[in-house]
């Protein structure tokens, strides 16, 4: 089966999934309730650190945000799953 996804979710080809790693995730997952979660991060801006930092237009979709404090600014590791070898893209 073939999705048609928007292309703002879609880069050559290709959708990113985000799986933090955080105690309130672990929750959710393992009461086997189904949630998307989103980078703070807007690609070339300034990397968002505290949750009253984050923009206007973000919020306006958010239906439920975790106050974790100041949080480290360093990217998400990024890894190539689209063949059998794993590939690290960001480490």
């Amino acid at each position: 089966m073939k999705l048609k996804l928007p292309p703002i979710l879609v880069k050559d080809g290709f959708v990113g999934i985000r799986i933090p790693k955080h105690p309130v995730t672990d929750l959710i997952r393992k009461e086997g309730i189904t949630f998307t979660t989103t980078s703070l991060n807007i690609a070339e801006q300034d990397v968002i650190t505290k949750l009253e930092d984050v923009p206007e237009s973000i919020k306006q979709g958010v239906e439920i945000a975790v106050d974790n404090g100041q949080l480290s600014s360093h990217a998400s590791r990024v890894f190539d799953l689209t063949t059998d070898e794993i590939k690290i893209i960001r480490p």
